[in-house]
């Protein structure tokens, strides 16, 4: 399988949650790091969960943090690696 770069992670998953997306947020840093908050609503519970997307040095991915039902606030997250390992744990409703 191919490694995507940090945009190209960004997009696939923007393109993936669609119209379930709520909000995007960007940050970066004078030092070549890069956050990326996507706010969305889950599909299998209608939580409004997070996923936020690291980068390092420009374009070098790092791992996502997944949380889910912020709704009232901050939840605990669930690191994940790959964007596979992230679709399975979105779809785990036992998380929400």
């Amino acid at each position: 399988m191919t490694t995507l770069t940090f945009e190209q992670r960004v997009d696939a998953l923007v393109s993936d949650l669609d119209e379930n997306i709520q909000n995007i947020y960007r940050f970066e840093d004078d030092l070549d790091w890069v956050n990326v908050d996507i706010h969305f609503i889950n599909p299998v519970t209608g939580s409004l969960d997070e996923v936020s997307l690291f980068a390092d040095n420009g374009d070098e991915p790092s791992s996502m943090l997944y949380c889910p039902d912020i709704e009232d606030g901050f939840s605990s997250g669930v690191v994940v690696e790959t964007l596979e390992e992230l679709y399975q744990t979105i779809l785990d409703d036992t998380l929400n």
